[in-house]
């Protein structure tokens, strides 16, 4: 009995010990395996981000969504252009101000800028593909309704006309905020690994838009009055309208139960606010020249052909450089060196294009050289901010907690096309009414001082991710420091159990 009594005892022990080491060993095991796995999901994350995928690679049903977006963003622009060369004209025939027509021309935007916003979180409920396709039929159709108002007495002094135009140009701007926004939506879904260098295409078509609206509608006005131009366009725009049904892909989760804070998860950040300031920065050079070149470019008496040339080469330089910076963001860790450097380049087109007395020029000195240099350094510099913003937006969208999907894709797209558009309804009566005041020198000069706040906020975030990245780095190799410490004293702990349960084993034979 004694014999056995003095078995039970070490035997207990024994297997406490044994049982111990055990889970010790058992523990230590999962901790490896699941660091392990941290490090290669790190792995796959950076390789998943760092990877872009060239273009001219793509299947081809993806290249013909690609062109289906292009070719309707160039018709979409060639019929907001149109109106600069002949509408002003036009309005002082039917005897309305240019403040009335100043802001015809701004409504647009301004309508823009108000429904970008729905429209993205409209489109998990409506689908991109349909509002895309709905977008472009109503912007199409109001075009053809705006050559139509030509036929509209102005016996009342014109009031019928402008109110006309309004309701048009409104209606008008609601079916190019739907299908902008629809459009950036696809582009990210079907683009998803080189947003970059698909937007850059899209910003491309843009510019020749732009760069292309102003001569055909001044064209299409010579050749057959007002209504010629706005039949023309907008029927080449509804004809491409079946085309697009035939390509666009239906989306597999357009309905989605969007989250009601998405949208404020994503404006609740500096970062996100300041993108979109410099957003809305680059809309601003751009439309900011609308009113206030020409009558700078007065004194070298250039005919109205002449004129049109100049006003079309920053278009042309952006559409030029629209790719290659897009190929460039798709290969950047950090998009926002792009965006401080185009900001910084703004600055320098915009001091020199007056020039700014602030660099020790005259008001008096003026060249045609300069204005032309200057303008081409703003295309690059709108290029480097406008190309890659919008891929800057979705990857804050997805740092911020917002989810990889349809909804998301739509409110980012909203939030971009109404910082956009908010740049372009500020820009003309901002630079108009300083013109009038300051003139055109201290006009640009100004606009100069709000691109360098843009590139110091970009430049002030980029620093506070730099030492939050360095505060982390040191919390981790703390973290992995008491980390060994542990794991070595559970390896010391080791050959102590051992050999306590070698001498019990010991005493357990003897008895």
């Amino acid at each position: 009995m004694a014999s056995d009594s003095m078995a039970s005892v070490p035997t207990g022990v024994i297997q406490s010990e044994q049982h111990s080491e055990a889970v010790s060993r058992c523990t230590e095991e999962a901790n490896s395996e699941l660091l392990n796995t941290l490090t290669k999901s790190s792995h796959a994350n950076d390789e998943r981000e760092s990877s872009s995928v060239s273009l001219w690679s793509l299947p081809r049903r993806k290249k013909y969504i690609l062109m289906s977006l292009a070719i309707t963003n160039f018709v979409a622009f060639l019929c907001f252009s149109i109106l600069a060369p002949f509408f002003p004209k036009e309005a002082d025939t039917k005897g309305i101000s240019a403040t009335t027509s100043g802001w015809i021309f701004a409504c647009f935007a301004l309508t823009q800028f108000i429904a970008s916003p729905f429209c993205g979180k409209l489109m998990p409920i409506m689908g991109s593909r349909f509002m895309f396709l709905a977008g472009q039929f109503f912007n199409s159709m109001c075009t053809i309704l705006f050559g139509m108002l030509g036929y509209i007495e102005t016996k009342d002094g014109g009031t019928v006309f402008v109110i006309f135009c309004f309701l048009v140009r409104v209606s008008s701007a609601l079916g190019v905020a739907a299908f902008a926004t629809a459009s950036f939506t696809i582009i990210s879904r079907e683009f998803s690994k080189s947003i970059g260098r698909a937007f850059g295409v899209l910003e491309t078509f843009t510019g020749l838009g732009l760069m292309l609206g102003p001569a055909i509608g001044g064209a299409l006005y010579d050749a057959g009055g007002f209504k010629l131009p706005f039949f023309v366009l907008g029927g080449f725009m509804l004809f491409t309208l079946p085309i697009n049904c035939c390509i666009l892909p239906t989306q597999s989760d357009e309905i989605i139960d969007t989250k009601p804070d998405s949208l404020s998860k994503l404006m609740l950040s500096a970062e996100t606010i300041f993108i979109c300031m410099a957003i809305m920065v680059a809309a601003l050079v751009w439309s900011a020249l609308d009113p206030t070149l020409e009558p700078h470019l007065r004194v070298f008496d250039l005919d109205p052909t002449m004129v049109g040339l100049i006003f079309l080469l920053m278009a042309a330089v952006y559409a030029m450089c629209s790719p290659v910076c897009g190929i460039i963001g798709d290969k950047m860790k950090d998009v926002r060196i792009l965006l401080i450097l185009g900001d910084l380049l703004c600055i320098v087109g915009l001091l020199f294009v007056g020039p700014s007395p602030l660099i020790g020029f005259s008001i008096e000195f003026n060249t045609l050289w300069m204005n032309l240099v200057s303008l081409a350094i703003l295309g690059i510099g709108n290029s480097l901010i406008v190309t890659p913003s919008f891929d800057v937006l979705n990857r804050k969208a997805l740092e911020r907690g917002l989810e990889d999907n349809t909804a998301t894709y739509g409110i980012v797209a909203g939030v971009w096309s109404s910082s956009y558009a908010l740049g372009e309804f500020i820009g003309p009566i901002f630079a108009g009414w300083m013109r009038d005041t300051k003139g055109f020198e201290w006009c640009m000069t100004y606009i100069a001082f709000v691109c360098g706040a843009s590139a110091v906020s970009l430049i002030s975030l980029m620093l506070f991710d730099c030492k939050n990245k360095k505060h982390s780095l040191h919390n981790n190799d703390i973290h992995q420091q008491k980390r060994k410490h542990h794991t070595s004293i559970s390896n010391e702990r080791t050959p102590l159990l051992k050999t306590k349960n070698e001498i019990l084993n010991k005493t357990c034979e003897q008895v």
